[in-house]
């Protein structure tokens, strides 16, 4: 493999205080140079095997409508809860000076499977808040565009929803006392650009520049460190396939597209032995004895599958799939959680895409 900027893995963490027994999910969102660990190749060369360079080539003009899906099911005591968000948009490419410019509008968000009725219309709301952004040509981000639009146009909304829903001043300034903040938080630039980034780097800027062999996978193992106190350091593993040439579309006969596949993980008793370690530390500075919590077993595995034209990485299905499990003994008592995570992603153009 030759080229290639950065990968992120999406590992899900459970990360258990003496206070919390019940797990508490928190993602990691890692951004990996290729030089932070050793490569080599898992399989043996294969002779003759094919090669694909994979290069971004997005052009100006390229208009899709976009189909989302993401199913979340969170494992705990009281039983699994599944949250199910369905939502389409068009996504546009426009030349733009630095670039290109990728726009995002017309969407259309299904009734949430999992929200309280009382909580669909924000909830709908902020998940259409995706903001456009600007990628060089040769396919890195360089920002996001149109936030003040979008905080504008939130912000007219929210008014419109608290007016509608309260009978009195007190009342809608009590809603909004509420709302605003959360609405800020989520409409941060950090918080945008952290989303974009996310799905750029699985979309585009894991792979451009990379040569890949066919049916081969290669192999990076690299440490990171986990952000609680002490911040301890975990061995990962990454592992890159192009796995095959594939039909683009359902339908085509020709295989224009490469299917490609990138999974990640931590090492597990390193992992466990990390939190253990952290946990005990807060039992102490509690005053609370160490030995009524432990870990017995820790594991968090996250799988990115792209599908996309390798001359041009024009994309045309993305699913990450997301598996975490969690079980720790407390007061002698086993307690397990655990969350999955499916999210499908699928491009469709108006015309040929490339």
């Amino acid at each position: 493999m030759a080229g290639g900027r950065r990968f992120p893995p999406n590992v899900s963490l459970h990360i258990v205080t003496m206070n919390a027994p019940a797990p508490l999910p928190r993602t990691l969102l890692l951004t990996l140079l290729l030089a932070a660990g050793p490569l080599r190749a898992q399989d043996a060369p294969t002779t003759g095997a094919e090669t694909v360079t994979l290069t971004f080539g997005w052009p100006a003009g390229l208009s899709a409508r976009v189909e989302r899906e993401s199913a979340r099911t969170t494992f705990a005591e009281d039983g699994p809860v599944q949250v199910t968000v369905r939502m389409a948009h068009r996504m546009d490419v426009e030349q733009d000076p630095r670039g290109r410019l990728v726009t995002y509008t017309d969407f259309q968000v299904d009734p949430i499977e999992g929200i309280a009725p009382g909580e669909q219309a924000l909830v709908q709301r902020l998940t259409a808040s995706l903001p456009g952004y600007v990628v060089s040509e040769d396919g890195e981000l360089v920002g996001v565009t149109g936030l003040e639009e979008l905080r504008a146009g939130m912000r007219t909304w929210l008014d419109s929803l608290i007016q509608a829903e309260t009978s009195s001043l007190e009342e809608a300034a009590q809603a909004a006392r509420f709302l605003m903040p959360i609405t800020d938080q989520a409409l941060s630039e950090e918080a945008l650009l952290a989303s974009v980034s996310q799905e750029w780097t699985m979309l585009v800027d894991a792979w451009t520049g990379r040569e890949m062999e066919l049916g081969r996978t290669e192999v990076i193992d690299t440490e990171e460190a986990l952000p609680i106190p002490g911040a301890p350091v975990v061995p990962y593993r990454y592992e890159l396939s192009a796995i095959a040439r594939v039909p683009c579309r359902d339908g085509d006969e020709d295989a224009g597209c490469v299917q490609l596949s990138l999974v990640s993980f931590p090492d597990p008793e390193t992992l466990s032995e990390a939190l253990g370690s952290f946990v005990t530390e807060m039992a102490e500075q509690m005053g609370t004895a160490p030995g009524q919590m432990r870990y017995e077993e820790v594991d968090a595995r996250a799988e990115i599958t792209l599908v996309a034209e390798p001359a041009t990485l024009i994309p045309h299905a993305l699913t990450v799939t997301e598996r975490s499990r969690i079980t720790v003994v407390v007061d002698g008592e086993t307690q397990s959680g655990g969350r999955d995570e499916t999210k499908e992603v699928r491009f469709r153009y108006d015309g040929p895409p490339g």
